[in-house]
């Protein structure tokens, strides 16, 4: 037994589906190129905004300030140490 045919409203229906479809997948894709060609053409013409020399510096200068402190006595013999301990990690 076969099935009955799709009807014209659902063929109709398929069709405008589809239409949509191509059409919002080719703008996507357009959009996507233009950009893409626009970052490209800037780049080839030497317009990196990354690179350019009148661009204010982003880094500043932070101030360093250290304090000594003393170590605290303990009442065991064990000497302290001003050196930060090792990290030992393990990969599971």
């Amino acid at each position: 037994m076969t099935p009955a045919p799709p009807s014209e409203r659902l063929l109709a229906r398929r069709r405008r589906t589809l239409r949509i479809r191509q059409v919002v997948g080719g703008m996507a894709v357009a959009i996507f190129l233009a950009l893409f060609a626009t970052i490209y053409v800037q780049l080839a013409a030497g317009r990196d905004p990354a690179l350019t020399a009148s661009a204010a510096p982003k880094t500043t200068a932070v101030p360093v300030t250290t304090t000594q402190s003393t170590p605290k006595k303990s009442s065991t013999s064990q000497a302290t140490s001003q050196s930060p301990s090792a990290v030992t990690t393990r990969q599971s």
